[in-house]
């Protein structure tokens, strides 16, 4: 470079460097070419700073964008990290409950509570206040604890008691593949956020040899309830 440039051809590179940034300004004015995006690569990033301070160019950034300002390229600023949007309720009504608590507890929120009501919670809808009815509410206990002595619990005596909808047979529902085994897979519903098992032999008409030809983790499904428990 400094022999096409007439220039001397002696001493170290970073003598060199100076002789062709000296004389860059003369020769630019004679209409000689300028550097090169090939040969701007080819110089170490301190060098590339000595020639944007000479141009009175910004020197920060990386050795990339010095190349492109000494090329005259506008680099354009780095996007500002922003915090990304919240889900909408399509969005947190496909997650589980454990990522829908994740949620809340990283927004301080209460953990507690049906999936729905995580959902309502986190797009910051008002809680319904709770009914007034104790003495529905202690019979029902009343009555589980009954239940559980004769061990004859049942998705009635706790929907009593905990105020959960439990889906009834013959309702369509929708979920999300949770966990896969070798006889099915589990899926927690949209709604409740109830877990429901998938039995391998209603996945499809055919003989499945390995369900993980059919489902995996996290897909969406759509299913029949057979029985409610």
């Amino acid at each position: 470079m400094c022999r096409e440039r007439s220039l001397p051809v002696s001493g170290s590179k970073a003598k060199l460097v100076e002789r062709l940034v000296a004389a860059e300004p003369s020769v630019e004015a004679m209409g000689a070419d300028p550097l090169s995006e090939a040969e701007l690569e080819g110089l170490r990033a301190s060098e590339l700073k000595h020639m944007c301070r000479e141009r009175s160019l910004p020197t920060s950034g990386s050795k990339a964008e010095l190349v492109q300002r000494l090329l005259g390229v506008a680099v354009v600023d780095a996007p500002v990290n922003r915090p990304p949007p919240p889900p909408d309720e399509a969005q947190l009504k496909c997650l589980t409950s454990a990522e829908l608590r994740s949620l809340c507890s990283a927004r301080s929120l209460a953990l507690s509570g049906s999936k729905r009501e995580l959902v309502n919670r986190l797009l910051g809808r008002e809680e319904a206040e709770a009914v007034d009815d104790g003495d529905d509410r202690t019979e029902a206990l009343e009555g589980f604890m009954e239940a559980l002595e004769r061990d004859e619990v049942d998705g009635e005596t706790l929907e009593a008691v905990f105020n959960i909808d439990m889906p009834h047979p013959g309702e369509v529902v929708t979920g999300t593949v949770t966990d896969l085994l070798e006889w099915g897979a589990f899926v927690e519903l949209d709604e409740t956020g109830w877990t429901g098992l998938v039995h391998i032999s209603e996945i499809t008409d055919e003989y499945v040899d390995h369900i993980e030809d059919y489902l995996y983790p996290g897909q969406r499904v759509e299913a029949m309830v057979v029985r409610p428990r």
